[in-house]
């Protein structure tokens, strides 16, 4: 029987590295177009963000190393920025020029940050192969 290749499933430094160049990018890009929301709409996306924060999401299992943890929390507290921005339209944007580069900007972090999860919980498993 043949082994399956490995997955692609990024070390716990490459997924934090990973995740903070692309909040740095995103932040950037996002910053100069100056598609933020704001108004009801935003406040109500920003509080149910912070509901969700604190109401916690999945932990770790006792014996995950401490970085694991660290770079779950990171990743979940990401998520829960991104996906609002889906679920809220398109900010600020106006233009569909804006709305696809307010897209186009937001899609690394959303990858990178499911690629993180899967480090974070995956992480265990590394730990042991060493």
């Amino acid at each position: 029987m043949r082994e399956a290749p490995p997955a692609d499933v990024p070390s716990l430094g490459e997924a934090e590295r990973e995740l903070a160049e692309a909040l740095r990018e995103a932040t950037v890009v996002l910053t100069r177009l100056d598609v933020a929301a704001s108004g009801p709409v935003a406040e109500a996306a920003l509080s149910a963000y912070r509901a969700r924060a604190e109401a916690g999401r999945d932990a770790l299992a006792p014996g995950y190393p401490a970085r694991a943890v660290r770079v779950l929390a990171l990743a979940q507290r990401v998520d829960l920025m991104v996906s609002p921005a889906y679920e809220r339209g398109h900010g600020g944007a106006v233009a569909a020029s804006e709305m696809a580069a307010r897209a186009e900007a937001l899609r690394p972090v959303e990858r990178v940050a499911r690629r993180a999860l899967v480090a974070a919980y995956n992480a265990a498993a590394q730990e042991r192969e060493r």
